[in-house]
């Protein structure tokens, strides 16, 4: 089955430099059920047909290329040898030089037309690209960018999120902390609850699943997001009153029977 790409998430990654330096390929993954044999092959796979887009295609076409080659591979594999395999692709296309948003949003597209669900998709994809040495906070939002054009639900999406933070946690908690401040910049209400969800259903801290309800901070290349916001100083201070990112957290907080932080804002004296 073909992968359908839908031109505005292309047009979205169009602008990352496609191959990027690279020094040493270890990918720094969890422990996978995929074999030696199974691994070799994945990673065959992406250079071969790496190798086998001409040269004189550039820009968006090659863009394409790649996002094609890189769905198909992604696909057949997450359809013979599971979800797992969707982080190996991930991690082998940025070894090889793919952009890392480029290469997650091919391996979402691949495992999602593979039957894989989305939040899956999505929380491999990711755990693939941070053992990469990928920006977590990229990678998480080009999955939102993908999630929405493919679409996979906003709930799903979500959840997708909150798993891969929780993942990371145990190993790379900046990463963790990255990918849950992304999702309070650039996620919709519910993909932030589908997120805290995602969080505390996998093992991760009601600190962690606390940040999709953060006051919206620059993370990665996600750009300005407001007048004083991230400097704690003016109308919209981070350490704000009970409806800025302590307010939200404790709502959190309380709805898990996890006791009170002290309240920081002006609006407690």
């Amino acid at each position: 089955m073909r992968v359908n790409l839908k031109s505005m998430a292309v047009a979205a990654i169009a602008t990352a430099t496609l191959i990027l330096p690279m020094s040493g390929a270890a990918a720094k993954l969890p422990p996978t059920t995929l074999t030696a044999s199974q691994l070799t092959t994945i990673a065959s796979q992406i250079r071969q047909a790496l190798a086998a887009i001409p040269s004189s295609l550039t820009g968006l076409a090659r863009t394409q290329a790649i996002t094609a080659a890189l769905s198909q591979i992604a696909q057949q594999d997450a359809a013979s040898m599971g979800a797992d395999a969707i982080s190996y692709v991930v991690a082998d296309a940025i070894a090889d030089g793919v952009a890392p948003t480029v290469a997650v949003d091919a391996a979402i597209r691949g495992g999602v037309a593979a039957g894989i669900p989305g939040s899956t998709a999505i929380a491999d994809a990711i755990v693939g690209g941070v053992g990469a040495g990928a920006p977590a906070g990229n990678l998480a939002s080009q999955a939102l960018a993908t999630a929405a054009a493919i679409p996979i639900p906003s709930a799903q999406a979500g959840l997708g999120l909150g798993m891969a933070a929780a993942e990371l946690s145990a190993t790379n908690s900046a990463a963790a902390q990255i990918i849950g401040q992304t999702v309070a910049n650039e996620g919709t209400g519910l993909v932030r609850q589908a997120y805290t969800g995602g969080v505390l259903g996998n093992g991760g801290s009601i600190q962690l699943a606390d940040l999709s309800n953060a006051y919206p901070l620059a993370v990665g290349e996600t750009g300005e997001t407001g007048v004083h916001n991230n400097n704690n100083v003016g109308p919209n201070t981070n350490q704000g009153n009970d409806s800025s990112f302590q307010g939200n957290a404790n709502n959190t907080r309380a709805a898990q029977n996890q006791n009170l932080p002290p309240c920081a804002g002006p609006s407690c004296t």
